[in-house]
């Protein structure tokens, strides 16, 4: 129990730099936490870009509305069942519709030239699906030589972009949040070697009257677990109040961010766990290199 009461003096002459130290760890482990949910979020966003495409298969514009469906035909007989697709064909008034959306007057002048615009405005299949590597070049080579197709493309040149942007997003998360738990670990080790200094006086009575080395340290171990146990409480709290508009937002800045999961219950339990373990640890490394001073 005199241990205990040790460990509290800090809290008693200088809590003011406890309560800092205790919201510097909020907010580094909060911003840990961010980093790796980050991170984690943006893996099923990846494996969507990876594996699911869209191919776009142009009709030519010669081809009658008969030989349309043969050629329909031809494109579900070649894709087969093996995955689910789907399969949506766009012929020039509803390309012409959502043109209107974003162009009225260009949609305007092509519907004044008539039956020659028939021409110009593109007809063409899209199939969304998911695609393995082999099953996309496989895809487009059949349709292709299907009659009445004249061009296909597949949205997987435009992802590689995307896919690199995310990547690099992930690898620089990683890197900050290990930079972010040195300098957490660093904080509370430095907290720890100034509060060892504050019982000084008594860690030394107690050596002389046979205290073990492991005794010595329980001062600091228990004082650097309330400041790392209050800091992560304190970021977990905060990750419970706003994990769910945290993740809406980031939907929110694109389409493809739309498989984003909400913020995990489990996160907050480890910012938690980890704030604990974070000061035992200092506390132990901070009496250590104290009793060797």
């Amino acid at each position: 129990m005199y241990l205990v009461k040790l460990a509290l003096r800090p809290w008693r002459q200088a809590w003011m730099s406890q309560v800092i130290s205790v919201i510097a760890v909020a907010l580094l482990l909060f911003s840990t936490g961010f980093v790796f949910w980050l991170d984690q979020a943006l893996k099923p966003v990846v494996s969507r870009l990876q594996h699911e495409q869209i191919l776009t298969a142009y009709l030519s514009t010669e081809l009658s509305q008969a030989a349309e469906a043969k050629t329909l035909d031809s494109i579900r007989t070649s894709l087969g069942a093996s995955a689910d697709r789907d399969l949506k064909v766009v012929n020039a008034e509803d390309f012409l519709k959502k043109l209107k959306v974003h162009y009225p007057e260009l949609t305007r002048e092509l519907q004044d030239l008539g039956e020659e615009s028939l021409s110009i405005v593109p007809r063409y299949v899209s199939i969304a699906g998911v695609f393995s590597p082999s099953e996309l070049g496989a895809a487009m080579d059949s349709i292709k030589a299907i009659p009445g197709v004249e061009s296909v493309e597949t949205t997987q040149e435009r992802a590689k972009h995307s896919l690199s942007a995310f990547e690099t997003v992930r690898w620089v998360a990683r890197t900050v949040a290990v930079g972010l738990v040195l300098s957490l670990f660093t904080g509370l080790l430095h907290l720890s070697r100034m509060n060892s200094q504050l019982h000084r006086d008594v860690a030394g009575l107690l050596k002389n009257w046979g205290a073990s080395a492991w005794t010595l340290r329980l001062p600091g171990v228990f004082s650097g677990w309330i400041v790392g146990a209050m800091g992560g409480l304190s970021a977990g709290m905060l990750f419970l109040l706003g994990g769910e508009g945290l993740a809406t937002q980031l939907r929110a800045l694109a389409p493809a961010l739309a498989a984003v999961p909400i913020v995990s219950p489990g996160l907050s339990l480890a910012l938690v766990v980890g704030g604990m373990a974070a000061g035992v640890l200092a506390g132990f490394f901070g009496e250590q290199s104290y009793q060797r001073d």
